[in-house]
C-alpha cells in the first residue's frame, strides 16, 4: 500500500510552523524543497517507525487512518488526532532545520556526510529531544510520557532551555551554528555540552536496540539506560541549573525551580527524583559539589560497548570469528574487526564461551598467586590460537571477579604455548603501582585534560577503571619525585606512599572529601617528606580529581553507607518520599 494524501493536510501543518517561529524565506524555501508529499504506507508491517521523514516526503502508517470496506480513505483518526498533528510536525520541522550544501547534510544540531554514509556530528537523542520541544511549544500538545519514546531528551532540552534561554536551541536548531554548545559550555564552565549530547545520543542507540533483542537483553538494557538517563538529570541540574541559579535573585530562584519541576510534573517518578536532586545540591559548597561531580555516573566507556553483546552466544550472525579467533562485528551488512578493544574481546571470550570447553580455572589462579616469582599459564598442545583465547579469558575474568586479581597481560599474547602472567591486587598497592608504571602510559603527558591509558605492548586504549586510576596516580607520583625514575618505586618511598594512604583515606572516611588543609597539617605533624609529595599531587582541578578517585576506591566506610540507605529504601517505600517530596521553599531554604 501507497497512498498520496492531499497536500493541504501538509500546507496546513506548515504555515502553523511557519507564522509560530516567523521564519526568513530560506528556512520556508527549505520545507518546500524536502517536503513535498505525504503518503500511507503499511509501516507497521515492514518492521519500521510508524512515521517517517525521508528524501522529500513524510510516510505515516495506515493505522492512523479510518478506511471503509473497500480500503478507501474515509479520515484521519479522530481519536488520536492530536497525536497525528504533532507527529507530523515533528517530521516537519526535521525538515524546517535541513540544509544540504556539497554533499553535507544539515539537520537540527546534527551533521551528515552523505558521500562516506557517516555522521560528522551526531547528537541525535537531543536533537529528538529539542524537535519535541519545539512541536509541543507549536501545537500545544504534549505526548502522555508512557508512549512518548523521546520523552527523557525533551525533558533535558527544556531544562537546558530554561537555563539558556531560546535564542540558542533556535539559532543551532535551524541554522547550524555553535551559539548552544558555546552558551552551554560557558555557563557550565566546561565542555559539558559535547558531554550531554553525546550521552544522550549513546542512550538513544541503545533504546533502538531493544526491540531486536530478547527479554533478557531488554531488561539488563533498561538497566543501564535508567541508571544513565539519571545520571544525565543529575548532571544537568549541577553544570547548568545550579550556576543559573547563583546569577538570580531569591524571587526569582523561585520561579526558576518551580518552572523546573514543570517541566517534569507529568512523570511523577522522574518529579520525585528531579525534586529531590535540587534539595540534595542546592546548598552545598563549591568543595562538596565538586565531590558530587566526581560520583555522578555519566559515561561509562565500558558499560556501553558491553550492552552490545549481552545474551550473545554462537548462533547470532552479529558476530564473526575466523580461524584465529580475531573477532568481528556486524555493522551495515560489513563486518568490522573489534580486536583494538582488548577488554571488549575478552568479555566475549569469557561469557560466550562460558560453556564451550571445562577446566578448573579456580585451581589455575591459585597456583598463579603461589607462583609468585614467576607465574605461568602453560596451555595443552592440542590447543589451537582460539581455544588458548577463550581459557585465558575465562581465567583472567574469574580472577577478577571471585580473586579480586587483575591480569596485565592480554588475549593477543597467547600465540604461544605459554603466557607469562603479570597481575596486580585490585585494591592497588605500591607495588601493583610500579606493575602499571611499566606495563601502562598516559597518551598525552604535557596536559591532564581528556588523557587516555595506553597499553605499551598492544599500544591499544584501556578501559578497566581500576587501571586508569592506578596509572594516572603512578605518573602523579612518578612527577613529585626527583632523580631518576626507576627508583621512584624502591621501599625507601614506600613507606612514604603506605602514610600518605593512611593519611588521605582517614580524611576521605570522617569527611566524605579529600581536604588538602588537613592533609597539609598532617604531614607537618607527621612526615615532613609528603609536602613536596603533596603539593604535586594538589596543584590543579585535574590532579586533585586523579588522586580522589585512586584514594576513595580504597575507603570501604563510604560504600557502606550508600549501600545502607538503599536498603532503608527498599525495606520502607516511603522513606523515598519522605526525603524527596519537598517544596520549592524547603529546597532554597539555607
Amino acid at each position: 500500500m501507497r497512498i498520496r494524501i492531499d497536500e493541504q493536510v501538509l500546507n496546513g501543518l506548515k504555515e502553523k510552523i511557519i507564522n509560530y517561529f516567523k521564519f526568513d524565506k530560506m528556512i520556508i524555501n527549505r520545507v518546500d524543497q524536502y517536503c513535498k508529499a505525504l503518503y500511507i504506507e503499511n509501516l507497521k508491517e515492514k518492521n519500521q517507525a510508524l512515521m517517517i521523514s525521508r528524501a522529500n516526503e513524510i510516510a505515516i502508517d495506515k493505522s492512523f487512518l479510518i478506511f471503509d470496506d473497500k480500503e478507501n480513505i474515509i479520515k484521519f483518526d479522530d481519536k488520536i488526532l492530536k497525536l497525528i498533528r504533532s507527529q507530523l510536525g515533528h517530521e516537519l520541522l526535521h525538515m524546517f532545520s535541513r540544509d544540504i550544501n556539497e554533499g553535507i547534510d544539515y539537520s537540527g544540531i546534527n551533521c551528515y556526510d552523505e558521500r562516506k554514509k557517516s555522521y560528522i556530528i551526531d547528537y541525535t537523542g537531543l536533537n529528538e529531544g529539542i524537535t519535541q520541544m519545539f512541536v509541543e511549544d507549536i501545537f500545544g500538545y504534549v505526548v502522555s510520557p508512557f508512549s512518548d519514546g523521546y520523552k527523557d531528551y525533551k525533558k533535558i532540552a527544556k531544562i537546558m532551555r530554561l537555563c539558556l534561554g531560546n535564542k540558542p536551541f533556535f539559532n543551532s536548531y535551524f541554522y547550524h551554528n555553535n551559539m548552544l554548545r558555546d552558551e552551554c559550555n560557558r555557563l557550565s564552565g566546561n565542555n559539558f555540552f559535547e558531554k550531554i549530547a553525546k550521552t544522550l545520543t549513546d542512550l538513544y542507540y541503545l533504546k533502538e536496540t531493544v526491540s531486536k533483542r530478547n527479554n533478557s537483553y531488554n531488561q539488563i538494557a533498561f538497566n543501564i539506560y535508567n541508571k544513565r538517563i539519571n545520571s544525565c538529570f543529575a548532571n544537568v541540574i549541577i553544570n547548568l541549573v545550579l550556576p543559573k541559579l547563583n546569577s538570580l535573585k531569591i524571587e526569582e530562584k523561585k520561579f526558576f525551580i518551580k518552572a523546573i519541576l514543570k517541566v517534569v510534573s507529568d512523570d511523577k517518578e522522574r518529579e520525585i527524583e528531579v525534586e529531590g536532586l535540587l534539595t540534595k545540591y542546592i546548598n552545598l559548597s563549591s568543595e562538596e559539589l565538586s565531590v558530587e561531580k566526581r560520583n555522578i555516573d555519566l559515561f561509562e566507556e565500558k558499560q556501553k560497548q558491553i550492552i552490545k553483546l549481552i545474551n550473545f552466544d554462537s548462533k547470532k550472525t552479529s558476530f564473526y570469528l575466523n580461524q584465529n579467533g580475531d573477532i568481528y562485528y556486524m555493522s551495515n551488512q560489513s563486518y568490522i574487526p573489534i580486536k583494538k578493544d582488548i577488554d571488549l574481546c575478552e568479555y566475549i571470550y569469557s561469557s560466550l564461551y562460558s560453556n564451550y570447553f571445562n577446566f578448573n580455572v579456580d585451581k589455575i589462579i591459585n597456583q598463579l598467586k603461589m607462583k609468585k616469582s614467576n607465574p605461568k599459564i602453560i596451555f595443552p598442545s592440542s590447543y589451537g590460537i582460539k581455544k588458548r583465547r577463550i581459557m585465558f579469558s575465562k581465567i583472567k575474568n574469574q580472577a577478577l571477579e571471585k580473586h579480586g586479581i587483575i591480569i596485565l597481560n592480554n588475549y593477543l599474547e597467547c600465540d604461544k604455548e605459554e603466557i607469562k602472567i603479570n597481575y596486580v591486587k585490585s585494591n592497588l598497592d605500591f607495588i601493583d603501582l610500579k606493575k602499571l608504571s611499566n606495563r601502562y602510559q598516559l597518551e598525552r603527558e604535557s596536559f591532564f585534560e581528556n588523557c587516555s591509558v595506553i597499553d605499551r605492548i598492544t599500544k591499544q586504549k584501556v578501559y578497566n577503571k581500576t587501571i586508569i586510576d592506578g596509572v594516572r596516580f603512578a605518573y602523579l607520583w612518578d612527577k613529585s619525585q626527583s632523580g631518576d625514575k626507576s627508583i621512584t618505586f624502591d621501599e625507601n618511598n614506600k613507606k612514604l606512599f603506605d602514610e600518605l594512604m593512611f593519611c588521605m583515606t582517614k580524611n576521605l572516611e570522617m569527611t566524605g572529601n579529600l581536604n588538602y588543609k588537613d592533609i597539609y597539617n598532617y604531614a607537618l605533624k607527621n612526615n615532613l617528606n609528603m609536602i613536596k609529595v603533596l603539593k604535586n599531587l594538589f596543584r590543579n582541578p585535574i590532579t586533585y580529581e586523579w588522586v580522589y578517585n585512586f584514594v576513595s576506591t580504597k575507603v570501604k566506610k563510604k560504600k557502606l553507607n550508600v549501600e545502607k540507605e538503599k536498603s532503608m529504601a527498599e525495606i520502607n517505600p516511603q522513606y523515598n518520599e519522605n526525603i524527596f517530596n519537598l517544596k520549592v521553599d524547603e529546597i532554597l531554604k539555607k
